[in-house]
């Protein structure tokens, strides 16, 4: 077992270094090399998942390298989660590595993007198989990097070149706090090992303002991976890439990595730091699902939405809802991943449908889609079943997962006293009536009416008659996918997801370490509760969103600038930032908070605040550096230059002085005493007379 784990993910890094290394001499098999290598690796994954699930996990520790008197091990564990989250890496990358077969083979750069898939799909395998933060923190950056290289894979494009390069950057704002939470955890706990660190006596003597600063620094890993807010910008800009890549990336597999790590650091969180991570999770959510709104983008529109649905998530663990939150994990990496697909099959007949009217135009706008149903019958099919789990429609799988975060809110709410906790269950059902309308909306706009692109252009009369639905090779990833979105996947009972053994794999042996269990017991009676009030309001907001959807949509007649929630207003108040700039000029609100097209326009919030107040800044530093470090520096250089003219002038003036009137006063002392010894008698008798008159004189004088 351990070295089938092993092989498991080393097979799609080999994928990496294979194309990598023989991109040129490989040529056009490198797809199907890839291909055939993950849908191996996607067998032995289920093979290992046989022999975990419902068994005992494996676990094996191998020595690493020692740090003084400590030694550090690589830690594999494979439990139930890990086990169904290889499944679903290695299913989601072998689906789309085929889907992408037929979608890039005409790019000149082939090779390559199967080599980054691998490297990607390595990675993510990377964080789920191992069980030390140290080793899940070093694959962490390993996604960033291969996330980086498939967003901008046509980096030609400027977009898709900053769109990379934002991704980037700010995944390593919050992979700045998860690198501080890890150090906290070693700093207190002596150990990377999540198991070791779990069975710690130390827990016993933590404040709870310490576990809630090692909580919220490892949660900002999440929130920068998950997309939650504030970081949540990168994600709909990371559309630039190629669909399928949207498809592995933002739906199945990093995105979810986040919330992938709150389930594996769940022990070390107290209530105060799941509160927090609610708060985020639900604000999270309804961003995400109002910005949807007006967006005229395909892939757009499905980005917004992988927001909100993973802010679901990361609010269903912050509400304690542990199993909702990782089932809805794991249906939406199927049903989200088919919808991407899908806008990727819809965009490659657009594509196509453009080079055979030989005229450009956006192959990604909705508004000049519509009546694709006939044309593409197999990607419609497998669209609405995907549509009908996002939206939460009884019988599909999303439909048992959100409810279950729902009542799992509710519950929170009730067990933390009310008031505006029943903020969090509000905002929960809003986004699922926001949710069911932009998903109605995407599909009448794209499946339903006439083409549009036909009013639009006059070379594209009877365009409808030729467009046609993706080959086999495509279909084949749709339908797999879809069949995901029905509620078999998750249980038999269409209306109950615990009684799944899907919800049973789940269920950890101890869900946390500084709560007490029964505080879930409290929680989970709570849900059981509400669980029927959920489904009756989660199902009325649904079709009440599908229905209103319908009745703006249905025939594309009215306006796209007009038709949000049926009224000009809301449109515009989403679309330019519900006018904050003129209620509050020269104030922090006028940098804007863009509703829905620009996601809040946290984008121009933080161009406001950090990228030119950095600026600013800088000048500043640099005003300064100039003027008074400069100065500081030339006053000094000027001082010491006069300093060294007074010194000189005092060493040859004075020390110099001084030297040659001592050597001055010897040669004129010497030069008198050598006139007494001239030879002469006569003046020898002169001084003695002269000396003893001298002599007399100071006698008598005394």
């Amino acid at each position: 077992m351990t070295y089938l784990t092993l092989l498991i993910l080393l097979l799609p890094f080999i994928n990496f270094l294979v194309l990598l290394t023989g991109q040129k001499k490989i040529k056009r098999g490198g797809g199907h090399f890839a291909t055939a290598v993950l849908l191996v690796t996607t067998v032995l994954a289920i093979v290992t998942a046989w022999q975990v699930l419902g068994g005992q996990p494996l676990y094996i520790d191998i020595y690493w390298f020692s740090l003084g008197t400590r030694s550090f091990k690589v830690d594999l564990y494979i439990d139930n989660l890990s086990a169904l989250m290889m499944i679903v890496v290695t299913l989601v990358s072998a689906l789309v590595h085929m889907f992408s077969l037929e979608y890039m083979k005409t790019d000149k750069n082939y090779n390559r993007y199967f080599a980054y898939l691998g490297l990607f799909t390595f990675s993510m395998l990377g964080i789920i198989i191992f069980h030390n933060l140290l080793i899940i923190y070093i694959f962490w950056e390993l996604v960033g990097v291969s996330s980086y290289l498939l967003i901008g894979f046509w980096y030609e494009k400027k977009s898709a070149t900053r769109a990379s390069q934002k991704a980037f950057l700010v995944n390593r704002i919050g992979d700045v706090g998860f690198l501080a939470g890890i150090l906290l955890v070693f700093n207190y706990f002596g150990d990377f090992n999540l198991l070791s660190i779990a069975q710690s006596p130390q827990f016993a003597s933590l404040s709870v303002g310490v576990l809630l600063i090692i909580g919220l620094c490892l949660f900002c890993g999440a929130v920068g991976k998950s997309a939650q807010f504030p970081l949540q910008v990168w994600l709909p800009d990371a559309m630039e890439g190629p669909t399928p890549v949207s498809a592995l990336i933002h739906a199945a597999t990093m995105v979810a990595a986040g919330v992938y790590l709150l389930a594996r650091i769940f022990f070390l969180l107290n209530l105060e730091a799941l509160s927090v991570i609610a708060t985020i999770g639900c604000i999270t959510a309804f961003i995400g699902a109002f910005s949807a709104l007006a967006q005229s983008d395909i892939k757009k529109v499905l980005a917004y939405s992988t927001i909100s649905q993973l802010g679901y998530m990361v609010m269903g663990m912050g509400v304690g809802a542990y199993e909702a939150s990782l089932l809805h994990l794991l249906t939406h990496a199927f049903f989200k991943a088919c919808l991407f697909l899908c806008a990727g099959a819809v965009i490659h007949s657009m594509h196509q449908l453009e080079h055979k009217l030989n005229i450009h135009f956006d192959a990604q706008n909705m508004y000049l889609m519509g009546g694709l149903r006939k044309a593409m019958p197999f990607t419609f099919m497998c669209y609405v079943l995907s549509a009908a789990a996002l939206a939460g429609l009884p019988f599909f799988s999303g439909f048992l997962s959100k409810d279950a975060i729902l009542s799992g809110s509710l519950a929170w709410a009730s067990f933390k006293g009310g008031g505006v906790w029943y903020l969090l269950p509000l905002f929960g059902f809003l986004s699922a009536f926001l949710t069911a309308f932009y998903m109605g909306r995407q599909l009448f706009l794209v499946f339903f009416g006439h083409l549009e692109l036909e009013k639009v252009f006059e070379e594209a009369k009877g365009a409808l008659a030729k467009v046609k639905d993706v080959p086999l090779q495509m279909k084949i990833p749709l339908g797999v996918l879809a069949l995901g979105a029905l509620w078999l996947m998750v249980s038999l009972n269409p209306f109950d997801a615990e009684s799944g053994a899907l919800w049973q794999w789940l269920v950890p042996a101890n869900k946390s370490k500084v709560i007490a269990d029964s505080v879930f017991t409290e929680l989970a009676t709570s849900s059981h509760h509400v669980h029927g009030f959920t489904i009756a309001v989660s199902v009325i907001l649904a079709f009440l969103g599908l229905g209103l959807a319908y009745a703006l949509y249905r025939k594309h007649k009215v306006h796209p600038e007009y038709a949000l929630l049926g009224t000009p207003a809301l449109f515009h108040l989403s679309h330019h930032s519900l006018y904050i700039d003129k209620l509050y000029k020269n104030t922090v609100a006028r940098f804007s908070l863009r509703l829905s097209h620009k996601s809040f326009a946290v984008d121009d919030l933080y161009d406001q605040v950090f990228t030119n107040g950095i600026v600013k800044f800088s000048g500043t530093v640099a005003r300064w550096d100039k003027k008074v470090v400069d100065g500081v520096v030339n006053f000094v250089a000027k001082f010491y230059v006069v300093l060294a003219h007074i010194i000189a002038w005092i060493d040859k003036a004075i020390v110099d002085g001084f030297v040659h009137l001592l050597a001055y006063l010897a040669k004129f002392t010497g030069r008198i005493s050598r006139s007494f010894q001239n030879g002469h008698i006569q003046s020898y008798y002169l001084w003695v007379v002269i000396s003893l008159i001298a002599l007399v004189l100071f006698l008598v004088v005394n």
